[in-house]
Order: structure tokens, then C-alpha cells, then sequence
């Protein structure tokens, strides 16, 4: 018999993800953000700088290409050394990335770092905002992190939140235009989404870290 209030059935103790995976939640996060702007700003950079739509869309066939190397490699580094330093490596990557549109102006440089960052590949396939090549390493962080019970919350929070950040990112492409026509010169310039980016990557890395 059951007494007042009972219902008769346990309840279950509630399943706690531990302590990390709001970092790796985090940073995808930040991922999505960045890229999606950068999958705006990026190309309209090139094409402003005399790279012709013939040469972005090899641009965009390398990138997948190598996007899908990465990502059959990410999985085995991963298995093998720790998912964690591939996503350092990943944020290391975006940030010289960064650096380089901010700083370079050879194209032939700016074409290559494209093709082996990601321009235009975000996260294909993944859905959940963009995953990046090293996508594998996160979700096995997360599946290590939480327990089996919750997973379903942590990776379903994960794709929503990494969708949001990632329609904010697309909205972001148009900020210098708008710091233009306000009169912010500097904030305004073309590669101020760049050096934003070596920013949001150092931020990335100091959570990882």
C-alpha cells in the first residue's frame, strides 16, 4: 500500500551531465556563429578582390573535398589521441585563418587557407547550425560527457542552440555596413568580421583550454 501523496512508483533521480560539456555546448556556439558570417562575408571578399565565380566555386568544391577528409580523420584522431585536441586544433585553425583575410592580400594564399578552413562548408549534412569538420570529436565529447539517459536533452539543446547562433552569425554579415553608415570607419572595413573571428577563436580556445 501506498501512503498519502505516494503514487506508488519510484521517481526516477535526475541525470546530470558532468562538468565540460556547457564548454563544448560553448563552443559550438561560437563555431556556428563565426562560420555563418563568414560563409556570407568571405566569398563577397574574393569576389570583390578579383577572384572570379568560376574560381569560388572550386573554391567551394575544395572545401567540401577537404572538409570530408577532415572529417573521416578527425573521427580516428579522436579514437585514438583524445577528441578534445581536435577541437583545439580546429580553433588554431579558424584563428590563422582569420589572421590571414585580415592581413594577406594575395589571393592565390587567401584561396588555399579558404579551401582548407571551410569557406562555404560549414556544417553540411549536420544540420543543428554548423558543425565543422571536426563535428565527430565533438559528439564524441558530449557522449562521453553525458550520461546515456540524458543525451538525448544535451545533444537536442546542443543542435537548437547551435542553430540560433548560427541565424545570428548570418545576420551579423551585414554589421559593417551598418558601422559604415554610422560612421564607425574602422569597425566598418571589410576585415573587421576577420579580426572578429581571431578573437572569437582565442575566446575558444581559452574555454577548451
Amino acid at each position: 500500500m501506498t501512503g498519502p501523496g505516494e503514487t506508488g512508483a519510484e521517481v526516477a533521480p535526475r541525470v546530470r551531465a558532468r562538468p565540460g560539456t556547457g564548454r563544448v555546448i560553448a563552443v559550438r556556439c561560437i563555431r556556428s556563429f563565426t562560420q555563418s558570417y563568414l560563409n556570407v562575408v568571405a566569398p563577397l571578399y574574393l569576389l570583390a578582390h578579383g577572384v572570379s565565380s568560376a574560381g569560388l566555386g572550386i573554391l567551394f568544391s575544395a572545401s567540401f573535398v577537404v572538409g570530408a577528409l577532415l572529417r573521416r580523420r578527425a573521427g580516428v584522431v579522436a579514437d585514438r589521441g583524445g577528441a578534445t585536441p581536435c577541437l583545439i586544433a580546429f580553433a588554431v585553425v579558424v584563428g590563422l585563418w582569420g589572421a590571414l583575410f585580415a592581413r594577406a592580400t594575395v589571393m592565390v594564399v587567401l584561396l588555399v587557407a579558404g579551401a582548407i578552413s571551410g569557406i562555404g562548408r560549414g556544417g553540411a549534412g549536420m544540420g543543428g547550425g554548423q558543425a565543422g569538420p571536426f563535428s565527430p570529436a565533438e559528439q564524441a565529447i558530449l557522449a562521453d560527457l553525458v550520461p546515456s539517459r540524458a543525451r538525448k536533452r544535451v545533444f537536442t539543446l546542443n543542435a537548437t542552440l547551435s542553430a540560433l547562433f548560427s541565424a545570428a552569425g548570418s545576420s551579423a554579415a551585414g554589421l559593417p555596413e551598418w558601422l559604415r553608415g554610422a560612421g564607425v570607419p574602422f569597425f566598418g572595413s571589410d576585415r573587421f568580421l576577420f579580426w572578429l573571428t581571431v578573437a572569437f577563436a582565442a575566446v575558444s580556445l581559452a574555454i577548451l583550454w
